[in-house]
């Protein structure tokens, strides 16, 4: 795989932990993809391509069973003991859908690769999640968060910019369309019946044509895969990751076309278009309101 730099990539150093209950990385040879250090390649134009590094880790750090555990829980997939131990079903799991989301894979194996990904990913959302920016863009005067969908939205940001390799205008195109839908509410219901960002009492259904989730998933064919990805997982549907791992296969596999339209552009203005257009695609088209809400995100963000 051709290594290609990030064209706006943010500076952010990224500085593995260190503790002394260490994880075990096997010395056998890895697979091919696990060798590679970087991440996916998105074509943008005919001449641009967007790649997040994973070699941006800090070589050769290491980082206890504990902080592995901790890391995993702060991106939303462990939810059992800090204890460190790796070789719980709980934290296998977890592991295993890290990879799954992050594009690595997936034997839920704490591997060098997996380490050195997991230290990349939590470090910046560390960045992002404790910044000063992200509490003030979801003050009541700008998006008017709770603290789930903070949380969520630095996830997101993350999962964009460092996990599938999106430049900054990009992320803040998609975001802008996310919020407007969903407040970045992964339990979001919508078809005028279900109040508020949060509806616990919905009970999902694919063909019932209710919204639902981060991007609104509404059409059958859609809340498939975001059902049949959640399954795999053995997440619900409202789980933040298994609705990002579901992004992940659109890109990849399930809408590859739509979704390499929104990846050709590189302003956040274009890209809050065209993803209205091409992945959301309402009835009424509020370019306008899309375009404003993927600013503010921007202006607060682009430092990430």
């Amino acid at each position: 795989m051709t290594k290609v730099q990030l064209t706006d990539a943010a500076d952010v150093s990224y500085q593995g932990l260190r503790g002394t209950e260490t994880v075990a990385v096997p010395k056998a040879k890895e697979n091919m993809a696990e060798q590679d250090d970087t991440a996916v390649i998105y074509e943008r134009s005919n001449t641009e391509a967007a790649v997040l590094s994973s070699a941006k880790a800090a070589a050769g750090a290491s980082m206890s069973n504990k902080q592995v555990q901790s890391s995993l829980s702060a991106l939303g997939f462990y939810n059992g003991p800090i204890n460190g131990d790796l070789s719980t079903s709980l934290s296998k799991k977890a592991v295993k859908n890290f990879q799954r989301v992050y594009g690595l894979s997936a034997n839920g194996s704490m591997n060098s690769s997996t380490l050195n990904r997991l230290k990349e990913i939590n470090t910046m959302y560390n960045k992002v999640a404790t910044s000063k920016e992200l509490t003030a863009l979801a003050s009541s005067s700008k998006l008017n968060l709770d603290s789930s969908e903070k949380k969520n939205l630095a996830r997101v940001w993350t999962f964009l910019r460092a996990g599938m390799g999106f430049t900054k205008n990009q992320a803040a195109g998609i975001c802008g369309n996310l919020y407007e839908e969903s407040h970045f509410a992964t339990d979001n219901a919508w078809n005028g019946k279900y109040p508020g960002d949060h509806n616990a009492d919905y009970s999902f259904k694919v063909s019932d044509g209710i919204a639902y989730g981060l991007e609104q998933w509404m059409d059958e064919s859609v809340k498939k895969t975001l059902k049949k990805t959640a399954d795999e997982m053995g997440l619900s549907v409202s789980d933040i990751n298994a609705q990002l791992a579901t992004i992940w296969k659109e890109v990849e596999s399930t809408r590859v076309k739509d979704w390499k339209a929104v990846l050709a552009k590189s302003s956040y203005n274009d890209v809050s278009d065209i993803f209205l257009d091409k992945i959301e695609r309402p009835r009424d088209k509020p370019y306008a309101k899309r375009r404003s809400s993927s600013k503010k995100i921007y202006d607060a963000l682009k430092n990430f």
